[in-house]
């Protein structure tokens, strides 16, 4: 299966706001390549609403005005047929496939779902975001079942930048450190479904001490969106064989990883400073190695 760049797109910035909105949401998420050469009255007859409807539509979506709507379906259609024209098509994964058909699919799948990724970095997000790191007296990264392990992995990463770090596993310790937390902390919330009853009661204190809240999650009317200074929606497509958790630790991981690397030049000096006595530190581990010469 395609991942599919338009329902992305629907999920991530419009997630059914109007009946009018969702009326249309419906007709392109089950539409074909025929799309793309409709004229606006044409989409408009088709899914049943205005004209102007349509356009407030895609200008929601991020657009200029339809053309601009039609040039980037038809540049990803282009792309995505061009993907699927090499050795294995981005399909799902059979009980009769080959080790190496899985392993082509599965590399296919992941670079389709990078590319897709790139077309949804919001410029003005990132700048945002980054300004809050920038600014933060501690970094902390909260998550529970598999989104805690991705919270670690995060934890991990900017353990070596210039800023206190912390990560916290146990849901009770989560609550209670969340009232020590202030305006000039930044908290990271992980969680891909968005509803996990334990996160958003953390949110919900976070909120309530200032706490920056950034959160990362793969659904787009999650209520931690409402508690966050910023949010990122990482919307991956389900298969068959159910590896939309896996899927989408490539795209957290590959979010976390921007966030870090523009942390790590914002202050480069004093970043490298903070890995370095890391490396000392954990030089005593490495046998034979003199950390005085």
């Amino acid at each position: 299966m395609a991942f599919n760049y338009l329902e992305s797109l629907i999920k991530r910035k419009i997630a059914n706001r109007t009946p009018i909105d969702k009326k249309i949401s419906d007709y392109l998420v089950v539409a074909d390549d025929g799309v793309l050469t409709m004229t606006i009255t044409q989409l408009a007859h088709a899914s049943g609403v205005s004209e102007t409807s349509i356009y407030k539509y895609v200008k929601k979506l991020g657009f200029t005005g339809y053309g601009d709507f039609k040039i980037n379906l038809a540049s990803n259609a282009a792309r995505r047929q061009n993907a699927e024209q090499g050795i294995t098509v981005l399909t799902d994964i059979k009980p009769d496939d080959q080790p190496i058909d899985i392993a082509q699919k599965v590399v296919q799948y992941n670079v389709a779902l990078l590319h897709d990724f790139s077309d949804f970095i919001d410029a003005d997000k990132l700048d945002k975001t980054l300004g809050l790191m920038y600014d933060a007296h501690s970094l902390t990264f909260i998550g529970q079942s598999g989104s805690s392990a991705i919270a670690f992995d995060s934890y991990h990463k900017f353990l070596r930048s210039k800023y206190p770090c912390n990560y916290i596993f146990d849901y009770h310790i989560q609550l209670s450190y969340a009232t020590k937390l202030g305006p000039d902390d930044v908290v990271f919330l992980f969680s891909h479904s968005g509803v996990t009853k334990e996160t958003i009661a953390v949110g919900e204190q976070l909120h309530k001490s200032g706490a920056k809240i950034i959160t990362l999650t793969g659904s787009p009317a999650s209520p931690l969106i409402q508690l966050s200074d910023v949010s990122f929606v990482l919307f991956t497509e389900e298969v068959a064989a159910k590896a939309e958790s896996m899927s989408s630790k490539i795209l957290y991981t590959t979010l976390t990883d921007i966030l870090f690397l523009n942390l790590m030049f914002h202050d480069e000096k004093a970043n490298q400073a903070a890995t370095q006595k890391i490396r000392n530190a954990l030089s005593i581990t490495r046998a034979g190695i003199n950390t005085d010469k």
